[in-house]
């Protein structure tokens, strides 16, 4: 699949206005839909715990930009690695079957970045997400390592 690319020029520059704008798009536009890992098979539903989740702890333009993207990115992620669950986390998640960890690139305002997507299977196979993004940049032109 070809680097997403995206733009930032929409998003709102102060904090507090843009964690308001994500919740709300995040609501109208993501909340209660379904998508296919196209790697995986892997079904993944966006809930409200996400949405909040998501507006709490991501407060960067280019992470926003992301995020209102999240639809594509991980039905187009690849599949990087799982892991089971460590007993302090199956204290703060009781229904925690194990990790699985995704990995994309995408553009944004020219600059190549890596992520990582964080999903958590819980049982009845529901699924939280959370996103990570790399310290690797590259090159405005050429989009490779």
């Amino acid at each position: 699949m070809a680097i997403l690319s995206l733009s930032t020029i929409d998003i709102p520059h102060g904090l507090d206005e843009r964690k308001s704008f994500l919740i709300k798009y995040f609501k109208d536009n993501i909340q209660g839909k379904s998508i296919i890992n196209i790697d995986t098979g892997l079904s993944i539903k966006f809930g409200r715990n996400s949405r909040m989740k998501t507006a709490e702890r991501h407060n960067s333009k280019e992470t926003t930009v992301v995020i209102m993207n999240i639809i594509v990115v991980l039905q187009n992620a690849t599949y990087n690695n799982f892991g089971d669950p460590k007993p302090k986390h199956l204290l703060k998640y009781p229904s925690l079957k194990k990790f699985v960890n995704f990995k994309c690139k995408v553009r944004i305002d020219g600059k190549v970045k890596d992520y990582r997507i964080s999903c958590m299977i819980l049982q009845g196979n529901k699924v939280q997400y959370d996103l990570h993004e790399s310290s690797l940049e590259y090159a405005t032109n050429s989009g490779k390592k």
